[in-house]
């Protein structure tokens, strides 16, 4: 047996052990606990209902945890990116097996908790950090917008697209499709990790959510997610930050895409609170890439 060392925010509460011929994911903690249960649940749904969409093979379910083939000659997407073709294709075939219409109100109401509800909350948890660093004003010498400006701004266009749809549904979504989780040998992808949830539904969601993980992976988080971070670098009120996007223009996609994938990373600081540096630089870029996107509108 051999531990896999990791540095991302999944090694905060969950091991991935080499067994074999096999991967066992098992939690560490009450967290990793919820979250694993959300996995197996899906893996569960696609597996029983025979859905066209490529997870890894699993062969034990735990109650703490599963067994899925380790498939050695496979790196990360964002490691070997060949473009989102396939991810979409296969994220297709999913959003397509089942639909379930929902009232307007039940698709804002889990809307609202995914964008603002979960959003607050974790901001509120990190806010004594947070405000250590109040004084920093510019990012990579540019002048940024507050987080709670930022959040309005992408909250308040989100909301005023999706209520002049006529018709509400919520599909079977894999919900972390970030590039950590879509594994390729170059010619095949696999995805692993599902979230499993939304909002407070299991399985099922809005099939944009997919979507702005995906642009969320093109943004850059996974190279980041991977990177070792242990100090930033400020110089007097400006912080100098590295993103490695995999696409050179982010926000030429569909707006309700950009700006869910925005709302992501205003979320994600919390991610990384057990270590400041990594939690606060990547506060900054959601500041950063907000801050760039609402000036393209003006």
């Amino acid at each position: 047996m051999k531990v896999i060392e990791r540095c991302g925010y999944g090694a905060s509460f969950n091991e991935l052990t080499i067994v074999g011929d096999k991967i066992r994911k098992r939690c560490k903690n009450d967290y990793g606990l919820k979250k694993i249960c959300m996995e197996i649940k899906f893996y569960k749904y696609v597996i029983e209902n025979k859905i066209n969409f490529p997870i890894a093979n699993i062969y034990n379910f735990y109650k703490d945890g599963y067994d899925m083939k380790y498939l050695e000659d496979y790196l990360p997407l964002y490691k070997n990116y060949f473009g989102t073709d396939g991810v979409y294709k296969s994220l297709e075939y999913l959003h397509s097996h089942e639909s379930q219409k929902v009232t307007k109100e039940y698709f804002i109401e889990q809307l609202h908790y995914e964008i603002d509800t979960k959003i607050i909350k974790r901001y509120d948890e990190i806010k004594g950090v947070l405000g250590k660093y109040s004084y920093i004003t510019h990012v990579n010498g540019k002048r940024i917008l507050p987080f709670h400006t930022l959040l309005e701004f992408t909250n308040t266009r989100i909301i005023k697209i999706v209520n002049d749809w006529s018709e509400f549904t919520f599909v079977p979504i894999h919900g972390d499709c970030q590039f950590n989780n879509i594994l390729t040998n170059g010619d095949s992808i696999v995805f692993i990790d599902p979230r499993g949830y939304y909002g407070t539904n299991e399985i099922f969601g809005m099939k944009e959510y997919d979507y702005a993980k995906v642009l969320f992976a093109i943004s850059g988080y996974d190279e980041f997610d991977n990177r070792y971070v242990d100090k930033l670098d400020i110089t007097n009120e400006n912080i100098t930050i590295e993103l490695n996007m995999l696409e050179n223009d982010i926000f030429n996609k569909e707006e309700l895409i950009v700006l869910l994938m925005l709302n992501i990373w205003l979320g994600n600081a919390h991610s990384f609170s057990n270590n400041e540096p990594k939690m606060m630089y990547s506060y900054f870029i959601a500041l950063y890439l907000g801050t760039l996107y609402f000036n393209r509108l003006n």
